[in-house]
């Protein structure tokens, strides 16, 4: 059984991925989400797909779109295999739970 913790993760980034897909539509949570573009291009590969802002409150720093997407920049570095935008949501939720699993 995962742990609280695993299972607020692996919803949060269930409702990433449908808010990437459009199976859910809201245009102020889609405004919320930036990608990170690099100004030139870069040897190594990019690890941090999304963009995180700064923010010099606790409240802003953690803001749930903040906080899922610094979630799934987190997991994208250790399974370099899952892909948000073109993975199926069963093939996206399996992957993440192999990562929970180990």
């Amino acid at each position: 059984m995962n742990t609280l913790r695993n299972r607020r993760i692996l919803q949060d980034l269930v409702f990433l991925h449908k808010l990437i897909s459009n199976q859910i539509s809201c245009i102020h949570l889609s405004e919320k989400i930036h990608l990170s573009v690099p100004y030139n291009l870069p040897r190594k590969p990019i690890n941090k797909i999304f963009h995180i802002h700064t923010s010099k409150t606790n409240t802003g720093l953690h803001a749930p779109m903040n906080r899922i997407c610094q979630e799934y920049n987190e997991i994208s570095t250790k399974l370099p295999n899952i892909d948000i935008f073109s993975d199926s949501l069963p093939k996206f939720q399996s992957g993440i739970l192999q990562l929970f699993s180990v």
